[in-house]
């Protein structure tokens, strides 16, 4: 008895044809990357670290975007940063100054706040409830803040990482996690009523 291997590249159990790569992987990455430039230029201008609308997009591709997806669209947006390309906030530096600089630490913290997110949401956290989001947004808030102020640390100092890097980005943080996680629940109840 011989198995018959399909050749027509359909699926052998549904006969549906696989999604193709470029529309789940190329086209999720692309419009991440776009979103966070896009978040990145609307900004207040503070020193050493500005605030940004960049990780209301980390957050909202921890949200969204599969493991996958969300670490290759955070590891693609790094890399087109490291490369020179204005993608980040800042217009002073670009390139690895950006990376090793004082924003390095909260760049290198969306990639772990979207890992760290992704995981959650997958084990725990799977629901499409607004508390879930709300608590998955504060999870990812505080490990961009980890590693944000750990790298800044090592440049002026705990005391003046913590009073520059972490005081002035508390209210807008909680702003943009109420917002982001009102905004995704409308959504998916206006979804769902079409």
């Amino acid at each position: 008895m011989s198995t018959v291997i399909p050749t027509t590249g359909t699926d052998s159990v549904t006969g549906a044809f696989p999604a193709p790569f470029w529309r789940t992987h190329l086209l999720p990455v692309a419009l991440g990357c776009a979103l966070l430039t896009l978040c990145s230029k609307i900004h207040i201008p503070l020193e050493p670290v500005p605030i940004s609308l960049q990780s209301v997009g980390v957050l909202l591709i921890g949200l969204l975007y599969t493991r996958t997806n969300a670490i290759q669209t955070i590891a693609s947006y790094l890399t087109l940063g490291a490369l020179g390309l204005p993608v980040f906030a800042s217009y002073t530096t670009v390139g690895l100054h950006t990376l090793v600089g004082p924003t390095g630490g909260y760049l290198l913290g969306f990639l772990a706040a979207v890992t760290c997110m992704t995981f959650v949401r997958d084990k725990w956290l799977n629901k499409p409830r607004w508390s879930h989001y709300v608590a998955l947004s504060s999870f990812g808030t505080v490990v961009i803040f980890a590693l944000g102020v750990s790298w800044l640390a090592h440049l002026v100092g705990i005391e003046k990482a913590i009073t520059l890097g972490v005081t002035p980005f508390i209210l807008p943080a909680v702003v943009k996690i109420a917002i982001l996680a009102s905004l995704i629940k409308i959504y998916q109840t206006i979804t769902r009523q079409s």
